[in-house]
Parts: structure tokens; sequence; C-alpha cells
């Protein structure tokens, strides 16, 4: 039997580790947290196999190069990673980790985060994609975080498209549609998915945000940046234009891009049941589970 010991010690991390908590007795291995390794390692028999960066940015921060350079881990799990975007070999992390590295974001699933149920939230695949959408488009973000400055007028660009997206979407109202664009409550906003057709999405400090793999569980038709293979996501996902989702550069075509959809049901359909087919087959917490503890025996073997 394996065991597996990890330090998970950011919330962005723990719906990986609750899939392999979910998968543990059904694949014979046996999970502890253990706080006393450094953080974001995964031990597999007392060997230091995986290492997760979880941060927004693409390239690695200078602590996560210390840690790695430090260690001999077999695979560095990289929430935002793209080769295409960034040279990582002009980076200074040791070379042997450039072929090691696995895209592994973002997921989560919705019971895995507080205040939506917890165990008791239910995924239906003939229900999502059967069931009456009322809501036509959802455009719940938020303009700022953190990080943006008081005065309106030095925002960046992300924050005045998030904007325009809202704006864009209560005129839809106006003329007739039915969207969203207030935040709720995670565990409102959660249940507000399965009502919904389309959903708009803009990055903010992350190009990836968590409003993809929740968008897709729920099967709502999701409208953002381009993503594609510039975009590796977990267990070898990547998102087609016109397969899962639409992808569209300005943020003022995106209600006319919305609108067109809204007239093609046959399409909607389409896009719908792909998103819930790659949820079934590559998304779920099963998937995931087995995808992450896969990867993690991969590398322990490979250094055996």
């Amino acid at each position: 039997m394996y065991t597996i010991r990890a330090n998970f010690d950011y919330h962005y991390t723990h719906a990986m580790r609750n899939s392999l908590r979910h998968v543990a007795d059904r694949l014979g291995f046996k999970l502890i947290e253990d706080n006393s390794i450094l953080g974001n390692s995964i031990y597999v028999n007392d060997k230091p196999i995986g290492y997760i960066v979880y941060e927004d940015a693409f390239h690695f921060g200078d602590h996560h190069i210390i840690h790695m350079n430090a260690n001999d881990y077999k695979k560095i799990f990289k929430y935002h990673y793209s080769p295409n975007v960034i040279d990582y070999t002009k980076l200074p992390i040791d070379s042997k980790y450039l072929d090691r590295i696995v895209p592994c974001g973002l997921w989560r699933f919705w019971d895995s985060v507080p205040g939506n149920g917890g165990s008791n939230y239910k995924w239906d695949k003939k229900d999502r994609l059967t069931r009456h959408r009322p809501i036509d488009v959802q455009a719940t973000m938020r303009p700022t975080n953190s990080g943006t400055p008081p005065d309106q007028k030095d925002w960046p660009e992300w924050s005045h498209a998030r904007l325009t997206l809202m704006s864009e979407a209560r005129r839809m109202g106006t003329e007739g549609y039915n969207t969203v664009v207030h935040m709720k409550p995670r565990d409102v906003y959660a249940n507000s998915l399965k009502d919904t057709k389309i959903g708009f999405i803009w990055s903010a400090s992350s190009y990836l945000g968590w409003k993809i793999g929740e968008f897709v569980q729920e099967g709502v038709i999701m409208i953002t940046e381009p993503l594609g293979k510039d975009y590796p996501l977990c267990n070898g996902v990547v998102l087609e234009d016109g397969v899962h989702c639409i992808f569209e550069k300005n943020p003022k075509n995106f209600v006319d891009v919305a609108k067109e959809l809204l007239k093609d049901p046959v399409k909607m359909q389409e896009i719908k049941a792909n998103c819930l087919d790659l949820w079934e087959n590559k998304w779920s917490v099963d998937k995931i589970g087995e995808w992450f503890f896969k990867e993690l025996i991969e590398g322990y073997n490979e250094g055996s």
C-alpha cells in the first residue's frame, strides 16, 4: 500500500486534497495530512514526489524556486502554466524541472467548497442537460481585488473590461433578457448556475479563473477570453472554441455573441452536452482523484 503524506496549507489546494481523499479507499492508498513537511509538498512512502504551485502568476515565485531547488520533486503541479506564453527555460529553476511541470488548474467541485452544502451537493448529468434555465446571461464578477488602486482612473484594464461586461449584461436586461449581475453568497451563486444558460468570464490578476470549472460542471456555456492550447488545465484538458465554450477577445462583443447563441438552441445544447461530458469523463472528483494519484505514483516509480 502507498502512503501519501501531504501538507495542503492553502485553501486553493483543498479541492485537490479532497479528490485524493475521495478515491483513497477505492484505489488502496493511505492519505495523511502532515503539517511537519514543507507546505505544498506531497510525499509518497516518505519520498518528496509532488509540489503544488498554486499562485495566480504563470511564473514561479522566489520561495517556490528555493523550495524546488532544495529538493528533487518528480512532479510540479502548476496552477497557471503556459510554455507558449512564458519561456520557462529563462527562469532560475533547475532545468530538470522543465519536463516535470504538470498543468493543474483551476479545478474544484462544489461539495468541496464551504457554504455550498458539503456532501449534500449532488451532480445529476441528466438534470443539468435537460432542465429549464430561466437565466439567459450571468455576469457576476468583481471589478476590483485587494491590489486594485482606490482611484478608478488608475484601475487596470481587466477592471474596466469587467465593468463593460457587467454594464452590457444590464443593458441586455433592459431589452427583455433575464440577466444576473450582482454578486450573491456562494451557495446562492452555485445554485443559480443550474438555471443559467450563458456565463461571461474575464480574467483578473490571473488569466485562469475558478468560474471555468464552476461553469463546466453545471453546463453553463461560457463566453471567455481565448484559452485553448495556450492554457492547459488539469488532467490534460484543453478547452476548445465552439466545443466547450466561445472565445471572444473584445469584451464589447460579448453581448452580441450571447444574443446570436441564444438564437441557436441546437448549438447551445451541443456545447452544454460537451461541457457535461467533459466534467463526467475528466473533471469529476473521481476522475481528478484518479489522475492526481496516477501522477504521484508515476513520479514515485520514476524516482525508485
